[in-house]
């Protein structure tokens, strides 16, 4: 039985902890109600802002409290930063694309601090007391945190409600349209709250230097949490909304509660009904498309010297997620921007490796077992959002906890799952066994995996993105479950080619925002756009693993998340989207000038 004096001291130092992290959630709500973007970058300013504050006082001898002034500071350039060179340029781009840049933004700060300063644990050495009350122990540094968290809170509170800047921050949060007729410069206003976001950011990495040590990836561990906290507290709630504060999100069209854009979005990949298939013809895309394929299909039995195993893996691994994220397009073509795509993929290949593992059962059931598990998942995730039509952003972040609580709950359960340290599944009796879909061949799984890859080459002439008419509301848990129990199948495929799963990269926001790099990098509202888009990050990736090498830790994964974000920045429609739009208003132009 647990003592309960233990049960005392852990609520305590957790509530303590609480107010930091309530203060980081209340600069990322400040800038969400504001500026309606969601900074999944936010917790990583705090990271960069903490090791201002190691090297000021580690290196530079600085007082602690100097330092922490310091830290502020840099979180409001910070702040600054993000907003003029990456926030400003995509106002007005749709919520996925919104998204994504500040996402990418958080793996270009991750893997550039990698390259600066390795993947060590830095702490800031304080001789600070632990206080002893009635036999329970609480750290004076929490407690001088938690303090001076609450004081910056009410001081917060203040700023927008007795200041002048502040009553425009909140007026504009209210309704930016009215204050820009009544000749204030929402813009400003948006420039000023970033500042103060991330002054709040750079007053927590001061607070928290106290306590943990920093390194690159500090904010995998608490941005998480602070996102689940938003979405437990509800956001804009510190703006004092009127009007439900869902309300700017459920726009009606027809009563599908959708977007009253998203017709807007699909209108370009909206095309005539199909025709009868003995009035198809065969047209040059249709006839590059089969070329294409037979050179997939020949592309095994090459003469490729020692390269041969090599491209094959890294084809399976393009086939494989292409997959995948054409599984996420579903949901995405729909408004439906999913962050949390990671707990499907993770419960589909980890389901089917316990059966398997534990049960000896073929993964051709299992994987049925998983794809059941991972729909019904789904489901109870998506009705509540759905009843109470919750979208766009705080759909976003809605999934986005859900993922981060199965990868926890993933590793929790170690005795089973392997816990951080993933799972290997258990090996088949011989090396080519039908049973255990287990091959040493890498060419069976790579005709298995480019089945879908040549579904969509031939139908990418035919095949609408979207279909005007139909009350899509009636179909909003079917098109998630449909995208759940793809991304499971994706899953299992993962697991039986790898024989390895591991939560980090099978569950999380991490694998979650790749997935979603891919499709709209690619171009989300075309059905090749997924395998372009995953293709190109792929090869990208590979190619600066293979420059770089172990020479240079993080220089890779940094020029990646830096051509994400300006992709997302420059090409909104994504590279194929954007290629097949300049196709089509050639075409036009030429028939215009023809006629």
């Amino acid at each position: 039985m647990i003592d309960p004096i233990f049960l005392a001291e852990a609520a305590i130092n957790g509530l303590l902890l609480g107010g930091v992290l309530a203060l980081l959630a209340l600069g990322l709500n400040l800038i969400f109600g504001v500026i309606d973007i969601v900074w999944i970058a936010y917790v990583d300013l705090v990271m960069l802002a903490m090791y201002a504050v190691y090297f000021l006082v580690m290196v530079y001898g600085w007082p602690i409290w100097l330092a922490g002034l310091a830290a502020i500071g840099v979180g409001a350039l910070l702040g600054i930063g993000v907003h003029v060179l990456i926030i400003s340029p995509i106002l007005g781009s749709a919520p996925v694309n919104q998204l994504l840049a500040t996402g990418g933004l958080l793996f270009f700060l991750q893997s550039f601090a990698t390259f600066l300063w390795t993947t060590d644990h830095r702490s800031v050495r304080l001789a600070l007391p632990v206080l002893e009350v009635a036999g329970i122990f609480v750290s004076f540094a929490r407690l001088i945190a938690f303090v001076i968290a609450i004081l910056a809170m009410i001081g917060l509170y203040l700023f927008l409600t007795r200041t002048y800047i502040g009553t425009a921050i909140r007026a504009v949060a209210q309704d930016r349209e009215a204050m820009a007729l009544m000749g204030a410069d929402p813009r400003r206003v948006y420039l000023v709250t970033s500042a103060v976001g991330g002054a709040m950011a750079g007053l927590a990495a001061a607070l928290l230097s106290i306590q943990y040590s920093v390194h690159p990836y500090f904010g995998a561990a608490f941005g998480p949490i602070t996102f689940m906290i938003c979405v437990l507290g509800g956001v804009r709630g510190l703006l004092h909304h009127e009007r439900d504060h869902l309300d700017r999100r459920r726009h009606l069209v027809d009563g599908d509660g959708l977007r009253d854009r998203l017709r807007a979005l699909h209108r370009d990949d909206v095309r005539p009904p199909g025709r009868h298939p003995d009035e198809t013809r065969m047209t040059p895309g249709r006839l590059a498309a089969l070329a294409l394929l037979a050179a997939l299909a020949a592309a095994p039995f090459v003469p490729m010297a020692g390269m041969r195993q090599y491209v094959l893996h890294v084809t399976i691994q393009i086939f494989i997620w292409s997959f995948i994220g054409g599984a996420w397009s579903l949901m995405g073509r729909f408004g439906l921007v999913s962050l949390g795509h990671g707990a499907f993929l993770g419960l589909g290949a980890y389901a089917a490796t316990l059966l398997w593992n534990f049960y000896g059962l073929t993964p051709w059931v299992g994987g049925l077992v998983a794809v059941a598990l991972t729909v019904g998942f789904a489901l109870v995730v998506a009705y509540p959002c759905s009843r109470f039509r919750i979208l766009g952003h705080y759909f976003a972040l809605v999934t986005l906890a859900v993922g981060e609580v199965v990868r926890l709950l993933i590793i929790a359960e170690r005795d089973w799952t392997g816990g951080s340290l993933g799972l290997t599944l258990r090996p088949a009796r011989t090396d080519a066994s039908l049973l255990a879909i287990q091959y040493a061949d890498k060419r069976v799984f790579y005709y298995a995996s480019m089945a879908r890859a040549a579904m969509e080459a031939i139908g990418e002439d035919e095949t609408a993105a979207a279909s005007v008419g139909i009350h899509v509301t009636r179909f909003k848990l079917g098109i998630t479950a449909l995208s759940a129990a793809l991304t499971a199948l994706g899953g299992v495929l993962y697991a039986q080619y790898f024989t390895y799963v591991n939560p980090d990269t099978l569950a999380g926001i991490g694998v979650s925002l790749r997935i979603v790099f891919a499709v709209v990098l690619g171009g989300m509202y075309s059905l090749l756009g997924p395998t372009v888009g995953t293709a190109l990050t792929i090869a990208l990736s590979e190619y600066l693993r293979v420059i770089f090498g172990v020479k240079f830790i993080g220089m890779a994964e940094t020029i990646y998340g830096l051509l994400l974000v300006l992709f997302i920045i420059f090409l909104p429609s994504g590279i194929y989207g954007s290629a097949r739009g300049l196709l089509r208003r050639r075409r036009t132009l030429e028939a215009s000038a023809t006629a």
